[in-house]
């Protein structure tokens, strides 16, 4: 909402005010819902009467406020002052009664550096337990997989790991190159390797062997597959 619009809408706000205010006294200002905007009365030597937002016997005098100067001199009054700390404009519209007593109605118009200051925290809360559920369901799922790995007796069985395709960042798309692949099992030769990656693969004793070569390979660990020679 713009400042002229604001300030419309104060004006408005301000002319019912001031029949109820006039007709009824300061009962009908107590009667304000708390979401209503702010409102002021002040009396012609600048002393709060009333303050829907704060303890008028705490308010200062207000006579030296441009908007009431305004409304003492010409029946009404408006001004703008900005908050340097808080990013915010208040819009303030004073209007004179028939006592010379001053009905000042205000509301804060939320500049883009405020209200990004206001979504900062929220966000930045969000992104927190984002992160914190993603850790948490990460570290929940990766105990799931893990644990049955951990718990084999590789005396008993053998445990193979391989991928599909090797896809190089600098290529981007598939290509021939080797994939990591592993054979773990009780009497499985060991190599050098202690690393899983492609380039790790490359030093292994499995770089170079087909899909089929590993598979047989696996067969024959298993013992499903012919001896061949003597």
């Amino acid at each position: 909402m713009t400042i002229n619009q604001l300030e419309k809408e104060l004006k408005a706000e301000a002319s019912y005010l001031e029949l109820a205010v006039e007709e009824n006294g300061e009962s009908v200002l107590e009667k304000l819902p708390k979401n209503s905007a702010r409102v002021t009365w002040i009396a012609e030597d600048g002393t709060v009467i009333f303050d829907n937002k704060a303890d008028a016997f705490d308010m200062s005098n207000h006579n030296d406020r441009e908007e009431i100067k305004d409304a003492q001199k010409n029946g009404a009054g408006t001004s703008v002052r900005q908050s340097d700390t808080l990013g915010e404009k208040t819009v303030y519209y004073a209007k004179r009664l028939s006592d010379n007593s001053i009905l000042r109605i205000s509301s804060d118009q939320y500049t883009v550096i405020a209200l990004l200051k206001q979504l900062i925290l929220p966000a930045v809360c969000v992104l927190v337990l984002m992160i914190l559920l993603g850790a948490f369901f990460a570290s929940r799922l990766s105990k799931h997989i893990v644990t049955p790995l951990n718990e084999l007796d590789l005396e008993q069985c053998y445990i193979s790991f391989t991928a599909d395709h090797s896809t190089p960042c600098k290529v981007g798309d598939h290509s021939g190159d080797g994939v990591p692949t592993f054979i773990a099992g009780g009497d499985v030769r060991r190599d050098k390797v202690d690393m899983a990656g492609e380039r790790y693969f490359m030093e292994g004793a499995l770089e170079g062997l087909t899909a089929n070569d590993i598979f047989r390979l696996q067969m024959n660990y298993m013992g499903f597959m012919e001896k061949v020679g003597s």
